[in-house]
């Protein structure tokens, strides 16, 4: 069943279409303002858990991290990867990308230690489900580059050249 034009869902994606514009254009500021109101609208109809609000919450952090603010955005995925955990197999899969974005948070603040649990996780995740997905060896080069912050340099060679060489 559809929802109607004054329905909470439908007025807040109408809302969504237009921070995604805005964040595809680079309107950073504007397209987060709009998707923490949908994030709000959305907790407080859905729930925090919902999945309308977790899609929206997704979407915050995407805009976060297209405009670079990393910290923002890592707790945000924490939160997702917590929340598909609850689904088990199915959620593992969903997963899969959301622990290399987290990593790449951590990473990307420098927080190298942090970020090498999701990128292994993530890794085993391609290597077990989707061996043969070019994002395997984004995951390989994500926790590379986690080691080598850690300046454990031995472990991170072998993933970083074949990250690299695929």
């Amino acid at each position: 069943e559809r929802f109607g034009a004054g329905h909470p869902l439908t007025n807040r994606s109408l809302i969504v279409i237009a921070a995604c514009d805005l964040n595809g254009g680079e309107h950073f500021d504007e397209a987060i303002r709009l998707l923490r109101q949908v994030v709000d609208s959305r907790t407080q109809t859905f729930g925090p858990q919902h999945g309308e609000t977790m899609s929206a919450k997704l979407l915050l952090a995407k805009a976060y991290e297209r405009a670079g603010e990393f910290g923002n955005a890592e707790p945000l995925r924490r939160e997702i990867v917590e929340s598909n955990r609850a689904f088990g197999a199915k959620g593992r899969s969903a997963n899969r990308n959301n622990l290399l974005w987290l990593s790449l948070d951590r990473l990307k603040q420098g927080r190298f230690r942090q970020a090498e649990a999701p990128a292994r996780e993530g890794l085993e995740i391609y290597r077990k489900e989707a061996p043969n997905d070019w994002l395997r060896y984004g995951a390989m080069s994500l926790l590379g580059w986690s080691l080598a912050g850690q300046e454990k340099f031995a472990a991170a060679e072998p993933l970083l050249l074949e990250g690299y060489e695929k």
